[in-house]
Parts: structure tokens; C-alpha cells; sequence
């Protein structure tokens, strides 16, 4: 992007800024955060975006008046869960060798049932 199209993000208002919000590549939205125009609903729309990189939602965080709208908060939420790594764990757990799984522990042999 050129320093014009640099300016024109952090410039655009109403329904260009929705226009640019949806047509510029994810690696120049940062200059999108310094629009004094960027409500909490043009930032919603951004966040539905699937090409956000990291740096863009971290540099989100940082910003804490847009964290007091609740719909920016689910999407960042969103964001995180949907960005997560997946579990190394087959999930069942594995008890070590020579336990038996039917042996009850220590603790549970002293337990008071309700």
C-alpha cells in the first residue's frame, strides 16, 4: 500500500471506512485502529473478518475503550477460541504402570459419603 491508501485508512469515515474495513489486505489493518472515525460497530465488522492477524487483535487489546463494548468483546473471545491450538492430549487419561484403574486412592478410602 501506498502512503496515500496508508492516509485514506486513517482518515475514511462512514460508509467508506465499512467499504475499506472490508477491502484492504489484513496486513495493512493496523493504520485502521488510528481512525479517530473507528466505533465500536466498524471494529465489530472488522473483527468478523477470518484473515486478522495476531498482531492486529493484540494491538485491539491494547486498546481498552473498545473493550467496554460487550459485542467486541464476545469477538475477541471468539477470536481466541477460534485461533487456539488443539489439544496434544488423546483425552483419556493414562494412570501410570502397575495401578490398577479399579483400585480406589488412599484419600477416597476415608471419604464421608454425603
Amino acid at each position: 500500500m501506498t502512503s496515500d491508501e496508508f492516509a485514506r485508512l486513517r482518515t475514511a469515515s462512514g460508509d467508506h471506512l465499512v467499504r475499506l474495513i472490508h477491502e484492504v489486505p489484513a496486513h495493512s489493518l493496523l493504520q485502521v485502529l488510528e481512525n479517530p472515525s473507528l466505533d465500536e460497530t466498524s471494529l465489530a465488522l472488522l473483527l468478523q473478518r477470518r484473515d486478522l492477524q495476531s498482531e492486529f487483535l493484540e494491538e485491539v487489546l491494547k486498546r481498552r475503550h473498545f473493550l467496554k463494548n460487550y459485542p467486541v468483546k464476545k469477538l475477541l473471545e471468539s477470536e481466541a477460541r477460534n485461533s487456539t491450538a488443539g489439544a496434544i492430549s488423546c483425552g483419556s487419561p493414562t494412570l501410570p504402570k502397575g495401578v490398577n484403574c479399579n483400585q480406589r486412592s488412599y484419600h477416597s478410602l476415608f471419604a464421608i459419603p454425603p
